[in-house]
């Protein structure tokens, strides 16, 4: 008697799962890229930067703003050791 409940139950779950209205999908996040902005203190000496924040001073000023500034060398964009470009006695 109680695997005839169980598979009534079974069976009813099974059918409710099966009907159950389709979902609408989510709209689709917009998201904008900011191209030709530099975006590691590395890059602030191409022209790009400069173009972009119109000194190096400046970039350095913007992309170091809450960086390691005490350290001399640091792991650059190509996991090599690399002179800190954040490093307060190279700034201008």
């Amino acid at each position: 008697m109680k695997w005839l409940v169980a598979v009534l139950v079974l069976v009813q779950v099974l059918l409710g799962v099966a009907q159950a209205k389709p979902t609408r999908p989510r709209r689709q996040a917009r998201v904008v890229i900011e191209t030709g902005r530099p975006s590691s203190p590395f890059d602030c000496d191409t022209a790009k930067a400069k173009e972009w924040y119109g000194s190096v001073k400046r970039c350095r000023e913007e992309l170091c703003r809450g960086r390691n500034e005490s350290s001399a060398y640091v792991d650059g964009p190509g996991g090599r050791l690399e002179q800190n470009p954040c490093d307060h006695r190279l700034r201008d």
